[in-house]
Parts: C-alpha cells; structure tokens; sequence
C-alpha cells in the first residue's frame, strides 16, 4: 500500500508539473499547447535528478526551477548542489533559480558561486534557508563580481544567523565590479550594511537610467568603466520578478 501510494503521490506531481500547478509555488494554468517553463518539487517528490538533467542538458523550456523543502536534495546536498552548479555555469535559459531548505552549506555555495562567474541568464537566485556561512558568502561574492545578469539574491534565513565582517567587505568588494545586482534579501547586524545598500542604491540608479536611455558612465565604479558598451546592449527592459518566501 505503502509503494502504491507514493507512485500515486510521484504521478500527481508530475501531472502538477505540467499543468504548471502544485508544489509549494502557487497554480498557474496553462492554456492548451502552451509550454510551461516551470518545474517545481517540494517535500519528497523525486525532483532534483531531473532538474539537475534539464540544467546541464540547457532545457530551452526550462526557465524557473523551485525545490523547496526537498528530502532527496537533503540526502545529498553536495553531490547534487555540484551537479547543478556545473550544469548552471554553461546554461542559457534557466532565469530564476530557488533552492529553499536544501541543506546547502559552504561547500555548495561555493560551486553556485563558480558557477554565477560564467552564466548569463540567472536573474534570480533564492538560497533562504540553508546552512550557508561567511565563507559560503564569500565565494557568492567572488562570482557575483564577474556576473553581468542577476538582479536578486535571497540569502535569509540562514542557520548561522548573521554573516561575519569578512564577508560582508567581500560583498563590498564585488560591487567595485559588479553594477548589475539590485537586491540582496538577508539580516545584517553590522556597520558596513549602509554602505553595502549605498552600493546597491548605486545599482538600481544605473538600470533605471539604462532602461530609460539616459547616460549612466558617470556612476560606473572603475571596475566596471569597461562594461559601458555590454550594459548598453543589454538594457531591455524585463518582465516584473516575483520573489518566493
């Protein structure tokens, strides 16, 4: 009864998936032939494999991934945080990314952040609560400097509740090069938190001016004063992002 009923639950989440509902995102129904780029697990729904496959096989269907609260991802946090960070360094599609209580630590951050230094099309990335400290923040950190598309990073919610001064300096480090991240979503307790949503304040002034065709060399920190000719080409205006929490 045990394994009937599982395949019953694995099905029901698979016919969710694709009618665009279910899991812990809300429902959203697809009108007939319509592709849904969406894929969400929660609970113990056997996701992850799967997602990690459509990563690395660079899905053109594939635009938001959530796995929230997922057991199988927790089994093997690393080994499938690895896999999907390879994937992600070479993905094209793959827009929003939320990887919510998936017993991500460091280690993992640090191969999301490998991968953050060579995608260009992640503009979401959602890591509440996982088990990521200073040192996990500060490999981000390290990919985000040379990271041209993602605007959002959630890191609340952390078991370690507050991130040291090292890594908070190499966050302010990264935005000596990086002008393209508006939003970074965590608890701060520190003195370098004005400065930090100084630089971010900094960032929103140099989208807006860019979707609205207004100069914007002027705010450019040094790091970035060769990025002129790429921000301009990419300066489109994008569809509004929805934060999950």
């Amino acid at each position: 009864m045990a394994a009937q009923q599982r395949a019953e639950e694995e099905e029901a989440a698979k016919q969710a998936v694709r009618r665009g509902t279910g899991g812990t995102g809300g429902s959203s129904a697809a009108a007939p032939g319509k592709v849904v780029k969406k894929f969400q697990f929660g609970g113990g729904a056997p996701g992850p494999k799967v997602v990690v496959e459509r990563i690395t096989a660079n899905d053109a269907t594939l635009d938001k991934v959530e796995l929230i609260g997922s057991a199988v991802y927790q089994m093997k946090a690393e080994e499938t945080t690895a896999a999907l960070a390879q994937g992600l360094a070479a993905n094209t599609h793959l827009r929003e990314l939320h990887l919510v209580t998936c017993g991500i630590s460091d280690q993992g951050a640090a191969a999301l952040g490998h991968a953050l230094a060579t995608n260009r099309s992640l503009v979401v990335l959602n890591l509440e609560g996982n088990k990521i400290k200073s040192e996990g923040g500060i490999a981000l950190a390290a990919g985000l400097a040379k990271n041209r598309t993602l605007q959002s990073l959630s890191l609340l919610n952390q078991q370690q509740k507050a991130f040291g001064d090292a890594c908070l300096t190499a966050f302010m480090e990264m935005f000596e090069e990086n002008v393209t991240l508006l939003k970074i979503s965590w608890r701060l307790d520190s003195r370098k938190s004005f400065a930090l949503n100084k630089l971010m304040t900094r960032n929103n002034e140099i989208d807006r001016r860019l979707k609205s065709n207004m100069p914007f060399e002027d705010l450019l920190p040094d790091g970035a004063k060769g990025q002129s000719a790429e921000l301009s080409a990419g300066a489109k205006p994008q569809p509004p992002m929805v934060m999950a929490h």
